[in-house]
């Protein structure tokens, strides 16, 4: 997986520029795990909001404490 391949398709662009600067904290070699764990919980953050139109924000919402959470 090229993370900024994946990173330039992300549905806005706010998204795109604040993994970017979250990622920037962490060694090179950990970067690919810390984005794989941070579409993990975006992914569960979806899954998990009963409301179709909040699916997107709440995963969003979810990714982006947990990155911040993590240690560089």
């Amino acid at each position: 997986m090229n993370i900024d391949e994946v990173i330039a398709k992300m549905p806005m662009k706010e998204d795109c520029v604040f993994i970017r600067s979250q990622l920037s904290r962490f060694p090179e070699k950990s970067k690919h795990n810390i984005f794989k764990g941070y579409l993990d919980e975006w992914r569960i953050g979806k899954e998990k909001e009963p409301v179709i139109y909040k699916k997107e924000n709440a995963g969003r919402y979810r990714a982006n404490i947990w990155i911040q959470e993590q240690e560089d």
